[in-house]
């Protein structure tokens, strides 16, 4: 499958309740966590969707194929950013990544977006494929068909926010990946650590 072909869908929309201040504008090298994730993806997919609360705040991340989407529902949670980024996409398969997932590997990506068209579970063909780490499954990046909007529109109006639960009824592949890959940063801890990790972060 050709990348050019997938939107990107970047959630920036989350409190920062724990970090105290917004994740999405930490420094990132030379850049931010958000213009570092908008380069990574500009530069494989297609087009980029960045979902936020207040796209006033971020209109100096438009333009050149990044489009700034509003939540579609006022409750702050990371399936409803999930939902909003996949209204307002017009492919049928998606990346989402969160804002403070800012570690890019490539190769395990292209991976994952092999299993797009590939995979199947239980003769079904997948509405997700996600990574998995330690038991663990990673929801905010990865893949996601918009098909899982027939379930995930209902599921939203229901307020049934925990997206871990509610992929557990749905078609979803899941691939191994390392920690670093799914890592995020949540606190000042997290990211005073993430600062002086030695970490391959190059597009």
């Amino acid at each position: 499958m050709d990348a050019q072909t997938i939107n990107a869908i970047v959630l920036a929309g989350g409190l920062s309740q724990r970090m105290g201040q917004n994740k999405a504008l930490l420094l990132w090298q030379h850049s931010s966590f958000l213009a570092h994730l908008i380069d990574c993806c500009a530069g494989f997919f297609g087009k980029v969707l960045l979902v936020v609360k207040d796209p006033a705040l971020y209109q100096e991340f438009c333009g050149g194929g990044v489009s700034l989407v509003a939540d579609l529902n006022p409750d702050r949670a990371a399936m409803v950013g999930v939902y909003s980024g996949l209204v307002y996409s017009d492919t049928p398969w998606n990346f989402v990544v969160a804002v403070d997932m800012p570690h890019w590997d490539r190769a395990q990506i292209r991976r994952m977006m092999f299993e797009t068209h590939t995979a199947s579970c239980d003769h079904c063909a997948p509405v997700g494929v996600l990574p998995v780490c330690q038991g663990r499954i990673h929801p905010l990046k990865g893949f996601y068909h918009r098909d899982i909007l027939s379930t995930l529109t209902q599921t939203v109006d229901d307020k049934k926010y925990n997206l871990t639960k509610y992929l557990e009824s749905q078609s979803v592949k899941l691939l191994e990946s390392d920690q670093k890959f799914v890592a995020n940063i949540n606190t000042p801890h997290d990211y005073q650590l993430w600062q002086h990790a030695v970490v391959g972060a190059r597009c």
